[in-house]
């Protein structure tokens, strides 16, 4: 799964780095991790996506994220997909929470990739 993960996040890779780039200019200790469930149609592409939960991060962040999220193309046998992005350092110690439910991609920079889970 994390192939298949990997392999729809690394097309819009740059739009989240445009994200975060932006997010820094405002704030440029910004962190935290926002929550998307995905709705994907029968080719593929996200017919939908939905803004489930955050933490940390500023609306117009969230929204740019969403604009991402909604560029994203899965395998076409998948329903609906969850799909998770944490930005910035989490403070020492602290772990990022479990996933809502698997595959979780988990974005740590601008070079990161989906984290295993």
């Amino acid at each position: 799964q994390e192939a298949t993960l990997e392999k729809a996040v690394a097309p819009i890779r740059p739009r989240l780095r445009a994200c975060y780039k932006k997010a820094l200019a405002a704030e440029p200790k910004a962190a935290g991790s926002a929550t998307f469930d995905t709705t994907i149609g029968k080719d593929g592409k996200v017919s939908a996506a939905r803004f489930v939960k955050k933490e940390g991060l500023s609306d117009d962040f969230v929204n740019c994220l969403t604009s991402a999220v909604k560029a994203m193309v899965f395998a076409p046998d998948r329903k609906s997909q969850v799909v998770a992005f944490t930005f910035g350092n989490a403070p020492s110690g602290a772990k990022p929470p479990p996933p809502v439910t698997a595959p979780v991609a988990s974005y740590g920079g601008p070079d990161a990739g989906p984290a295993k889970h």
